[in-house]
């Protein structure tokens, strides 16, 4: 049978102490100071479109809350999808579904304003979707929707 001596039992328990030290050195864990991008200031993820599901609007026509087990993450917000395939449509063709002027009230970016939008008050045209804050806005939208597409899109390079 083999025993080990004394001088390696000694380098066994030195080697080991070294290993346990240089765990946190070489950890991939993320530390509380080091933020993903997905966080606002106090910390909480930037949830894109309030959590509402972008595919569906065109798949289902209408607004759908989306699964936390069914999310991407892109530009520094969190999108949810209600489906797996939602989601790599998504990932596929973003630029089919994300709304228009950053999911902003798109009457408001007309006016040069970035106001929240209510992701259950929506309109699609010519394929891409867009957020209004309330129905008020979303009725005076579609009074000139093309006239308030152009302003939109002048507008929102100045105000992005």
């Amino acid at each position: 049978m083999f025993k080990p001596s004394r001088s390696l039992k000694g380098i066994a328990v030195i080697l080991a102490a070294l290993a346990l030290t240089a765990v946190p050195v070489f950890s991939a864990e993320k530390t509380p100071s080091e933020p993903d991008g997905l966080e606002d200031e106090s910390g909480d993820v930037i949830q894109a479109i309030q959590g509402y599901d972008p595919v569906a609007y065109f798949r289902e026509g209408r607004p759908v809350k989306g699964k936390k087990d069914y999310s991407y993450d892109r530009g520094g917000e969190r999108w949810s999808f209600a489906s797996e395939d939602n989601r790599l449509r998504f990932i596929e063709y973003p630029e089919k579904f994300l709304p228009r002027y950053g999911g902003y009230s798109a009457l408001d970016v007309a006016e040069g304003k970035k106001i929240q939008a209510d992701p259950k008050i929506w309109s699609v045209s010519e394929g891409r979707l867009y957020l209004h804050k309330n129905l008020a806005s979303l009725a005076e939208w579609e009074k000139k929707q093309e006239e308030n597409i152009d302003r939109s899109d002048y507008q929102w390079p100045r105000i992005r």
